[in-house]
């Protein structure tokens, strides 16, 4: 069965650069809603102090892990043109489902993350900072897992309360699943406009090596 890629394209890029904010009480979000079906798979928070990354505690993000003895990591931004599947994972780079939020979140945002499940990811100071790349997601919907990108460009200079700052945060302008469950696909990858299906993925060789995209 050939692979389908559905792609996103904000008109206005998400600014979720760390600065002041004053909506709901310091806090922002970005829903992401990859299906379409209303319901948001992941929520972007930001306020003056993070970014990171709300999703239910069934659905996984792509992170650079820290070192032992921790067991956590920063959201990793990854290179255009890998892959990214359920196996993609090695020393430095894993899935992580998060850890548990309960209440240290106000307002709506708190709201939404305990109806999500309360898994939270941390995503910025690590490893986006600087990087113009992609963030991995693993989600689940009835028919199975999905995997799905989106384009985080971090790597601009950001004026904030105490300066200027490169990479502090960043701007998403827009997001692509893999409609077929169990596939992985390539960051980056999108259909071209005359074509709404993509050939398959392959799930063979080196993982996270890097691939041609179209």
């Amino acid at each position: 069965m050939p692979a389908a890629i559905v792609y996103t394209r904000l008109a206005v890029p998400f600014d979720a650069n760390v600065r002041d904010h004053e909506d709901d009480r310091g806090y922002s979000t970005l829903n992401i809603d990859f299906n379409g079906d209303g319901t948001e798979e992941f929520v972007v928070g930001f306020s003056q102090s993070f970014v990171g990354i709300f999703h239910a505690t069934s659905s996984r993000v792509f992170i650079s892990s820290s070192p032992p003895p921790n067991i956590g990591g920063n959201v990793a931004s990854i290179l255009g043109g890998v892959e990214i599947n359920g196996n993609s994972s090695n020393t430095l780079f894993r899935w992580y489902s998060g850890q548990q939020v309960l209440d240290n979140f106000p307002g709506q945002i708190g709201k939404r993350i305990t109806e999500l499940g309360g898994a939270y990811s941390e995503g910025s100071y690590g490893h986006t900072r600087g990087k113009n790349g992609y963030l991995g997601f693993e989600f689940q919907l009835n028919d199975g897992v999905h995997y799905a990108w989106v384009s985080f460009d971090a790597s601009a200079n950001v004026r904030y309360a105490h300066g200027t700052i490169r990479g502090i945060g960043g701007y998403i302008d827009g997001w692509a699943w893999e409609t077929t469950s169990g596939l992985g696909i390539v960051t980056g990858a999108i259909p071209e406009p005359s074509v709404s299906l993509l050939a398959a993925l392959s799930l063979s060789g080196l993982l996270l090596r890097r691939r041609r995209v179209g």
